[in-house]
């Protein structure tokens, strides 16, 4: 029984400092504030889903049953630049605020995953979540 005891004592042990040593990075998952790597934003994006409201967002289905979506440029200099297939782009002053996008309009959104797609989530009552792919503009990088 003490063998028994002195093991699950060990293994306790064990597990606290597993938990210790790796859970360092806690603090960013329950952070709502942590910033993003802006840097990665900084490219043409196409938009691919739409979960929610469609209002003011680029994107329908066309005839053969395929989705065509609006392409988003984000450059360093705080504009993006929006065109619709067929369309005339517009341009909206943005900014990142820890991990939120923010444009000059009001809206904003939550910046959920940033690497070959960007997912952004609604914020302060905007009821959708948008989904974009990364362009590849460089061939050399395929």
């Amino acid at each position: 029984m003490k063998k028994i005891n002195h093991l699950l004592l060990f293994l306790i042990s064990l597990t606290i400092f597993y938990f210790i040593s790796t859970g360092s990075g806690c603090d960013k998952i329950l952070d709502p504030e942590t910033t993003i790597d802006i840097q990665k934003l900084y490219a043409t994006w196409n938009l691919t889903n739409v979960n929610g409201n469609l209002q003011d967002v680029c994107f329908y289905r066309l005839s053969n049953g395929t989705y065509v979506g609006e392409n988003a440029v984000f450059s360093s200099n705080g504009v993006a630049t929006l065109t619709c297939p067929g369309s005339a782009p517009i341009t909206r002053n943005f900014s990142i605020s820890g991990s939120a996008l923010v444009y000059t309009t009001g809206v904003s959104y939550d910046v959920t995953k940033l690497d070959s797609q960007l997912v952004l989530a609604g914020r302060n009552g905007v009821g959708r979540t948008l989904t974009y792919t990364k362009v590849i503009t460089d061939r050399s990088s395929k």
